[in-house]
């Protein structure tokens, strides 16, 4: 975990801490199932609803993943997070600065913008990754886009991540879910 990640970790967990599990969902929690959120297409491998916070992930295949890479998926995470001071923590998170590019082996790591977006903050990465191998081979090239926003006492959370294609086709897809996830209240 990078350094400004840890110590927002930590304002996110604290108050998670003051509202246990089993205090159940919020009054009138009209929470949608993970598949009624996710875009068409994916298959949800995780759907935990613990009371008053929930997390679910959603994969598929990546259609524009170059050959001969092999496709690691596309990886859909959300969910809702008790905490009475979600809008703050989205505040802080629009004013942090966005983490530097950096390496891990061959592999590249960059930011591609921070925004305010839809009531929350809407985060983007590119990974890069060679081709490293026997004859000719393009770059992988992934983005991820994380957007997190306050609910009524709640943080909500939404990513995508390892997809290959356009900043804006995750876009889309993130569009919808923050639609669907923020009419669940």
């Amino acid at each position: 975990m990078r350094p400004s990640t840890l110590a927002l970790a930590a304002v996110l967990v604290v108050p998670c801490a003051t509202v246990p599990a089993w205090a159940g969902p919020p009054a009138g929690d009209q929470r949608v199932s993970a598949a009624q959120i996710v875009p068409p297409g994916f298959k949800v491998t995780m759907d935990t609803d613990i009371g008053a916070a929930f997390a679910f992930e959603a994969t598929r295949p990546n259609d524009a993943c170059p050959k001969p890479h092999q496709d690691p998926g596309i990886l859909i995470r959300g969910g809702r997070t008790p905490n009475p001071a979600a809008a703050v923590v989205v505040d802080m998170m629009a004013e942090q600065p966005e983490d530097p590019a950096s390496r891990m082996g061959m592999s590249r790591d960059e930011p591609l913008g921070r925004e305010r977006y839809k009531g929350g903050v809407l985060s983007w990465r590119k990974s890069t990754i060679p081709w490293i191998g026997a004859g000719e081979g393009p770059d992988m090239v992934m983005i991820s886009g994380e957007w997190a926003g306050p609910g009524e006492g709640t943080l909500l959370s939404l990513s995508v991540n390892r997809f290959c294609g356009s900043k804006e086709a995750a876009r889309a897809w993130l569009d919808g879910m923050i639609d669907r996830l923020t009419a669940a209240k």
